[in-house]
């Protein structure tokens, strides 16, 4: 998913709302407060929400890349992205981030239904 475009990130999901096209400098992350663009490389490599992961991933592919915690950013994608060898620490990460996602995505939901509830009873009472 990461790797063909089509992950649920905003990039991605954003780009055409509400019936209008959104530039991808609007289709910002709602998970951490960087203001950043919420693509693929924010996800794997910068989202404060997905930190534990990441160190986690970062950890099991230095043992196979032992340099990899010294690339910039960027070569780690490529590297992430185009060595065979750790291809599935990586999509098991991306796919933990793809749930984490959803997680705070669906516990955000609840939370605002809840909100609506108790400001209706309170209205009520």
């Amino acid at each position: 998913m990461f790797r063909a475009g089509v992950a649920p990130l905003n990039i991605e999901t954003l780009r055409y709302a509400n019936n209008r096209y959104i530039p991808a400098e609007e289709r910002l992350c709602n998970f951490c407060e960087s203001a950043e663009i919420e693509d693929e490389f924010h996800a794997l490599l910068k989202c404060t929400a997905y930190e534990e992961i990441r160190h986690s991933m970062f950890q099991e592919i230095s043992t196979i890349l032992p340099s990899f915690i010294d690339l910039l950013d960027e070569q780690k994608l490529v590297a992430m992205l185009g060595n065979p060898k750790v291809t599935k620490i990586v999509a098991r990460g991306c796919s933990n981030i793809l749930i984490k996602r959803n997680d705070i995505m669906y516990f955000k939901i609840i939370e605002d239904v809840i909100n609506v509830i108790d400001e209706t009873v309170f209205s009520l009472s």
